[in-house]
């Protein structure tokens, strides 16, 4: 029997591990009560059955775009459109949520948004329309420059953006053609623009979406994981979002040295003891004077994303640079020289 309401997130083969620790904090740490769905993308049967085995939805997806051109990984992004076809207007409120993070709370007050709510991600509209690498030439230029001539026109680049990894709607904003001009949308600009699930949902949603309180989706940038590491700065919320790779590739939760794999790893072990049968009902909410504290914390915390590309570029990427320069010599030192190795580490070998 269905439910009113759905919560999704979607993965690859690559991604499986991280949806089941998704269920898991959904049901333990949020207490969803709704239907679970996955949208799944090549994934083998027998790593779907786990899913099916626990009640959760499982929705196979094409791709939208051709793979040999755009990747694989573009494909999988791009699933999420599939949430505005017809077939899920039979739930009433639709949250969506990326496979990259952390749950911590229940997010019911969100079955009160009504259209479409998403969370503000700190720039607008400029810039998201620039020429992809893997088409170049004179048309490709001049394709470019009449579309964001167009573009212009048609929206004002200054308009404040969402997010595309967090977002909930209610599904009487679906018409019968809402993924149909999606998909127009996505054919028109898919070479011209990064980021092009963001462009195609901030271009439909264009002035019409609902800015969600800041805590319902904390986005850890390498920055603020190194921050959190050294403890400068706290960090709480009722979804914690891994959005990046980092510029070493490991700004993500399920990497064993990461700050908050500890918690990751105890929501993936516990996701075997689903039971969507059985509602789990001691789950964490969020109070007033929390949601009240935290939305003004990352309200002052996400105005560093102005010069966060700045300080990127002349202190993180050095800094991590010779983090890793460290360990390579370390490296070397221990299979070639590892008397000096030991001797240095101040250990008697």
């Amino acid at each position: 029997m269905t439910k009113n309401n759905l919560l999704v997130t979607c993965a690859d083969e690559s991604y499986v591990d991280a949806a089941k620790q998704v269920f898991s904090g959904a049901y333990f740490n949020a207490g969803w009560k709704g239907d679970y769905m996955l949208l799944s993308y090549k994934i083998p049967e027998e790593k779907l059955k786990w899913f099916r085995d626990k009640g959760i939805i499982v929705k196979k997806c094409e791709p939208l775009v051709d793979e040999k051109m755009h990747g694989e990984w573009t494909s999988v992004i791009l699933i999420r459109l599939y949430l505005f076809t017809l077939e899920f207007k039979k739930w009433r409120k639709i949250i969506y949520i990326d496979s990259d993070v952390i749950i911590r709370a229940s997010f019911d007050d969100l079955l009160k948004v009504n259209g479409f709510g998403a969370i503000w991600k700190g720039k607008s509209l400029k810039g998201f329309l620039v020429p992809s690498k893997i088409y170049k030439g004179r048309k490709c230029l001049i394709n470019y420059k009449r579309l964001l001539k167009e573009a212009r026109i048609t929206y004002d680049s200054n308009s404040e953006v969402f997010a595309s990894g967090f977002f909930v709607f209610d599904t009487d904003i679906k018409k019968y053609n809402t993924f149909l001009e999606m998909d127009k949308l996505l054919s028109k600009y898919i070479l011209y623009s990064h980021n092009i699930d963001e462009f195609v949902l901030n271009t439909f949603f264009y002035k019409k979406w609902a800015k969600l309180p800041l805590f319902y989706d904390v986005y850890i940038i390498e920055v603020f994981r190194l921050l959190y590491k050294f403890r400068f700065i706290k960090i709480d919320g009722i979804v914690i979002h891994f959005p990046e790779e980092g510029i070493f590739g490991n700004n993500k939760p399920w990497n064993k040295k990461h700050p908050f794999y500890k918690e990751w790893k105890f929501n993936f072990d516990r996701a075997d003891m689903i039971n969507l049968k059985k509602p789990y009902d001691n789950y964490r909410v969020f109070t007033d004077s929390e949601k009240k504290y935290w939305q003004k914390y990352y309200r002052k915390l996400y105005d560093f994303w102005k010069i966060e590309p700045l300080v990127e570029r002349l202190i993180i990427r050095p800094f991590l640079l010779v983090i890793s320069l460290i360990g390579k010599i370390g490296i070397f030192l221990k299979n070639k020289y590892p008397f000096v190795y030991y001797k240095l580490k101040g250990v008697n070998k």
